[in-house]
């Protein structure tokens, strides 16, 4: 019931589902969770072959310098199984081609998601998501269009989407 215990638990299955296939564990936003970071380090700390990739994904605006929170995870980069890899903002045009090319947008299209969704590409999939659920995209020339008709005004946010869902939820 113990911490250790947990996380010894939870490797034990993370290395038997390695054994079928190599294993991706993603721990997205590892700056707000303190369970997430000690399971990283344990699994860092451990000397055993699996094929396990741990990927962490850290919002670099939401770590402040000389925090508690950058400290643990520099220690966790200190590890020798850890690599930092810093990725830039997509440019403008990068930004439509994802839209474009993982939505399945045609370009115009693409191109206001991407401006409504300020590089998000998560919002970017809540707002088709919510369009397919209504029905309103029909495959076009270059990719999927507005259906003639619809209103397809773009909520403000992310939460805006959300919201929406839970009042027609409700």
């Amino acid at each position: 019931s113990g911490r250790e215990e947990i996380f010894a638990l939870l490797t034990r299955f993370l290395h038997a589902q390695a054994r079928t296939r190599p294993l991706i564990l993603w721990l997205d936003e590892l700056q707000h969770g303190e369970e997430s970071q000690a399971l990283a380090r344990y699994l860092l700390e451990l000397d055993v072959q699996a094929p396990i990739l741990i990927l962490s994904t850290v919002s670099a605006e939401s770590v402040t310098s000389g925090s508690e929170t950058e400290t643990k995870l520099n220690e966790l980069l200190d590890t020798v199984h850890s690599e930092k890899i810093h990725l830039p903002p997509l440019s403008w045009a990068e930004q439509v081609k994802l839209m474009s090319d993982l939505l399945g947008l045609e370009p115009g299209l693409a191109t206001e998601v991407a401006t409504k969704c300020g590089g998000n590409p998560q919002f970017a999939v809540q707002i088709v998501g919510n369009w397919v659920e209504q029905g309103m995209l029909v495959p076009g020339e270059h990719g999927f269009e507005l259906r003639d008709g619809c209103d397809a005004s773009i909520p403000s946010n992310l939460f805006a989407v959300w919201d929406a869902r839970l009042s027609d939820l409700i």
